[in-house]
């Protein structure tokens, strides 16, 4: 239960999915994490290691571990579960060698953008990765993003069964009043966010140069689960009285709210959550315009705010616009379309 999307998904989808009178389960592969799930029902993990003792992952015994889980937390009549969805990688390695039936697996981010930046890299892991995703093959899939089951359905090596998009679910209610929760030591003077992993993927390096372009004086807020590694780049780039690195949060909402400005760098992203639920807290965002996402959630008028690719010198230049600008964060056609209950009825209807 690391802090990221597909986490905070998966959680939201199993209440929403209770709320509409269905019994769910989320069942983890490790007890590790930034979120804390001591108060979170149903929420099971696996006591077999995820790794052998040599190295490499567990996928066999943890398949063997799973089906046992999935037979104690099923009725009594033993009718299997109407659904199982299979969310992030070693996950559905894991769910594959278990053959289990009514099957779904999630895609939560782009796959060929991942894999063409480990070839930068690293070639040799390039293809380990892309083995990795051959899972995917003659299975169900879901993206979370239109721009995600375009990416699959146009891959030449990847052969899903068949692929469907349903966006991420939201709980705006719910949202909506951690953000106005007092007991996060949010900033008083104004200030500019960002929120996300210490990663390749969102090109902290190309934030922290836009700010160094940047007209305006505004210190970054960025929430990380790495403050350490933040500060250290930011010193690097001559930005390191501006940044403040914050660690990870449990509620990240009370930040948005109280944020001048919410901005995304990332190479690729699959839907990410940190541009709607800015706008659900009616903070502005500017973000670059990656495969996948942002262009499905800043749309109309909102889309101005995207900006190419590693572009640090345009990437400022919106900062700078977007804090002179009236933006009616709230009004985003996508935030009428993200509802958790609206969501859980799209999965209680596959088949």
């Amino acid at each position: 239960m690391y802090g990221g999307g597909a986490e905070k998904v998966t959680l939201t989808l199993r209440r929403a999915l209770a709320q509409a009178g269905h019994d769910t389960y989320v069942v983890a592969l490790e007890n590790a994490g930034h979120y804390d799930a001591r108060g979170e029902r149903q929420l099971h993990f696996l006591r077999t290691a995820p790794k052998r003792a040599m190295g490499g992952r567990a996928y066999a015994r943890q398949a063997i571990e799973l089906v046992s889980v999935l037979g104690e937390l099923e009725r009594a009549d033993g009718v299997p579960f109407d659904l199982i969805v299979a969310n992030l990688i070693h996950s559905q390695h894991v769910v594959a060698r278990a053959r289990l039936p009514n099957t779904w697996y999630c895609v939560h981010a782009s796959i060929l953008a991942a894999l063409n930046q480990t070839l930068r890299r690293n070639p040799l892991q390039y293809f380990r990765q892309r083995r990795l995703q051959s899972v995917l093959n003659g299975k169900r899939v879901i993206t979370v993003s239109r721009g995600l089951q375009h990416e699959l359905q146009k891959c030449r090596w990847l052969a899903p069964q068949s692929v469907r998009t349903i966006y991420n679910p939201f709980d705006f209610e719910e949202l909506r009043r951690l953000s106005a929760m007092p007991d996060e030591p949010v900033p008083a003077e104004p200030y500019l966010l960002h929120v996300g992993r210490a990663s390749n993927q969102k090109r902290i390096d190309v934030l922290l140069a836009s700010l160094r372009e940047c007209a305006n004086e505004l210190p970054l807020v960025m929430l990380t689960n790495h403050p350490h590694k933040v500060a250290r780049l930011a010193r690097k780039f001559g930005v390191g009285a501006r940044v403040r690195p914050v660690a990870f949060r449990q509620n990240p909402y009370p930040w948005m709210r109280g944020a001048k400005l919410v901005v995304l760098s990332s190479d690729y992203e699959g839907f990410p959550l940190v541009l709607v639920e800015a706008l659900a807290c009616g903070t502005p965002v500017v973000s670059t315009n990656c495969p996948h996402g942002p262009d499905e959630i800043l749309t109309g008028p909102l889309a101005h705010w995207l900006v190419p690719l590693g572009d640090s010198t345009a990437l400022a230049q919106k900062i700078d616009e977007a804090l002179s600008t009236e933006i009616d964060a709230g009004a985003a056609e996508i935030l009428k379309n993200l509802g958790a209950a609206q969501i859980a009825a799209q999965y209680a209807a596959l088949d």
